[in-house]
């Protein structure tokens, strides 16, 4: 049997062959990690990666929250895979809106699948359209509201609408539907009220003292109702992001009676009353 001189001998060729392939692996490597690496440099220095909660939908605006104060560029909204052609800028922390435009047109309320798209990420919620806007169309508004009861900022006593002797009228405005004190189910209750005017606020008046007569108070309810949509009333300091805007605050004290004020006015308050309707 003749070889060929110039062939490489199978042990080297191997040889060669393995070299060559932990070369490469060496290589890749190296690259990953420096990749790796400036990928989480930019992801630090942008931003990304930071959580943009998608809060709250209605016919009108998508609410987010931005948890810094970092700006975000968005560069679509898409509502049940639809593209709503909308791109901007968002600046500033907390709970910001997005006009949406003509892209609900058409749809039903209920729940819908919500993408934003942003230079810190794609994020994905699925949230309930409302048939009717809440932040915006609903506000503490008295030309063209309804007065719901009066506080007096001196005592921080609260009384009926009717009476007129307090000067600062708590008042509710919505420009599609028509607000009323009228009572017409507990849910619809803000709190009670001692007597018509100058009095402490009880949330539950079954704990009242009484001085031992029955007829220590002439109760009154303060009361709110619209006449489309369901009113949602809800005690809690914290703003339950959801579009809800903030009544009054006060000091809970369903015994003696509690304190109550515009909100933000009280050094210690308890609870705040939100609203919203839909």
């Amino acid at each position: 049997m003749k070889f060929n001189k110039n062939a490489i001998a199978p042990v080297v060729a191997m040889s060669i062959l393995l070299v060559v392939a932990v070369t490469g692996v060496v290589n890749f490597q190296t690259w990953f990690d420096t990749f790796q690496s400036s990928t989480q440099t930019k992801i630090e220095n942008d931003g990304t990666g930071q959580v943009i909660d998608l809060n709250y939908l209605n016919s009108q605006k998508l609410y987010i929250k931005n948890p810094t104060e970092k700006n975000i560029f968005y560069s679509d909204v898409k509502i049940n895979g639809k593209s709503c052609g909308l791109s901007g800028n968002i600046s500033g922390k907390g709970l910001k809106e997005i006009e949406l435009g003509f892209c609900t047109t058409g749809m039903t309320k209920g729940y819908k699948s919500i993408v934003f798209i942003t230079d810190k990420g794609v994020f994905a919620e699925t949230l309930k359209l409302s048939e009717n806007g809440i932040v915006g169309n609903l506000t503490l508004q008295c030309t063209g509201g309804t007065e719901i009861f009066a506080l007096d900022t001196a005592t921080n006593h609260a009384e009926l609408a009717s009476i007129n002797n307090f000067t600062t009228p708590i008042c509710v405005n919505h420009n599609a539907y028509t607000i009323s004190t009228t009572c017409t189910a507990p849910t619809n209750r803000l709190f009670y009220l001692g007597d018509t005017s100058n009095s402490h606020i009880y949330i539950d008046n079954s704990t009242a003292y009484d001085n031992g007569n029955p007829n220590y108070y002439n109760w009154q309810e303060v009361c709110l109702e619209s006449n489309s949509g369901t009113v949602n009333l809800v005690h809690q300091l914290a703003d339950p992001a959801d579009g809800s805007i903030c009544i009054v605050e006060y000091e809970q004290d369903d015994v003696y009676g509690g304190i109550v004020g515009s909100c933000n006015s009280l050094s210690s308050p308890t609870k705040k009353i939100w609203l919203n309707i839909n």
